[in-house]
């Protein structure tokens, strides 16, 4: 299982910044993984960079990103098993190629199926956990488990999942459809974000969370912060939930992402919670 130490993160995360982990482990096979967790207390899992800011410190514990193993995708009628490591696109074109539908509103969010279950990621109004059936996670001390969707407690943007448990594969259960259909469905969720959303630039995807009854675009909106900069990072004139890394530093993101969180709560009463996973030494 390759090892590394003084390993540079900024290239694994989609906003190209952040500092080095002390040690970072790829494990591409079940066994490796298994290995890591029976040797390892505390770590930070790396899924597709996406969603993730790593701080410009570094990582002290132990960083892991799943390999080659993990991207396994198998059909059994309606229901297929998916790899952690899959990225979702992948994951749709490839279910849509089988003739089954539901998994179309991931193929605009970043990230990995593993991120998708951690998170309940959704968008258009569909969520993971609307088709998820089950997910297989390995524990701490390499013990394999299998989760029902009953099991997750799953609400928005929230997965409950075991302490320090990885997911390896998730299940879904998916409804046949003829390849028009699920095509148009792909397009225009394709069309909303290019229409909605920053493409092409640096960022994490959506920084906060959208609290209860309202955007938070809207409330980022409202405190005068569209397009507001701080060093390299900016929000994004086109959708302000969305903080673009123009050459900046994570420090730089953070402090503007926080400036957000602190106008916020004084102007409206309302608090912001990040929805970017942020790690690593100050």
């Amino acid at each position: 299982m390759p090892i590394y130490h003084k390993y540079s993160l900024a290239p694994l995360s989609w906003f190209r910044t952040g500092g080095s982990a002390d040690t970072f482990v790829k494990a591409d096979t079940l066994e490796e993984l298994q290995e890591f967790m029976r040797n390892v207390s505390a770590f930070h899992i790396l899924g597709n960079g996406s969603n993730t800011l790593i701080r410009d410190g570094g990582v002290t514990e132990p960083v892991l990103k799943l390999g080659r193993g993990f991207r396994a995708m198998m059909q059994a009628k309606n229901t297929v098993i998916v790899g952690a490591a899959c990225l979702n696109r992948t994951v749709v074109e490839q279910a849509a190629s089988w003739g089954l539908s539901g998994l179309e509103f991931l193929i605009g969010i970043p990230g990995s199926i593993g991120g998708a279950v951690a998170m309940n990621a959704g968008a258009c109004g569909s969520e993971t956990k609307d088709v998820l059936k089950s997910v297989q996670v390995c524990l701490p001390g390499g013990f394999l488990q299998i989760l029902d969707i009953t099991d997750l407690g799953m609400t928005y943007r929230h997965a409950t999942l075991p302490k320090d448990a990885v997911v390896i594969s998730a299940t879904f259960a998916l409804m046949p459809a003829d390849s028009i259909t699920i095509r148009q469905k792909i397009n225009t969720y394709l069309e909303h974000r290019d229409e909605a959303q920053p493409t092409g630039g640096k960022t994490g995807g959506s920084t906060f969370k959208n609290p209860e009854g309202c955007k938070a675009w809207e409330l980022i909106d409202a405190v005068g912060l569209r397009g507001h900069r701080i060093g390299g990072a900016v929000f994004s004139e086109k959708h302000c939930n969305f903080i673009m890394n123009t050459d900046g530093t994570a420090t730089d993101i953070e402090v503007l992402g926080n400036l957000a969180r602190s106008r916020v709560k004084e102007q409206t009463g309302v608090e912001l919670e990040w929805e970017i996973k942020r790690f690593g030494r100050l």
